[in-house]
């Protein structure tokens, strides 16, 4: 059988990875040069350290949220391969497969002289 090889999604998914990581390298040196430049003006300890955690706060919202979409589409790539790869999967495990009615399944089977 002939599997599909999705290497669009793929390459997006590694593209968004790396974005991540930008991310986290650019806030590290925002986070110094602000840190220097708020120095070089006379700001207080206190005023650097609020630069600097907002900074690298900001930074890792941004490299999580893109990590976090690099991820979905390796899930769904995977989810798509596992289908793929599934070709003898029962009518009841489909996908807009009807119902089974209660009472009616094989784990609802009574035995013994007391059954129905």
């Amino acid at each position: 059988m002939h599997q599909k090889n999705y290497w669009m999604a793929t390459t997006v998914s590694v593209v968004f990875k790396m974005v991540a990581w930008l991310w986290v390298i650019g806030a590290v040196v925002a986070a110094a040069n602000a840190g220097n430049a708020a120095n070089n003006i006379g700001a207080s300890g206190a005023s650097q350290g609020g630069i600097v955690f907002v900074i690298l706060a900001g930074g890792a919202v941004l490299a999580c949220t893109s990590a976090f979409f690099g991820y979905v589409i390796s899930l769904l790539r995977d989810i798509a391969r596992n289908g793929e790869s599934r070709p003898n999967v029962p009518a009841s495990y489909q996908w807009g497969a009807s119902p089974v009615p209660a009472g009616s399944g094989p784990g609802t089977q009574q035995m013994g002289p007391y059954s129905r």
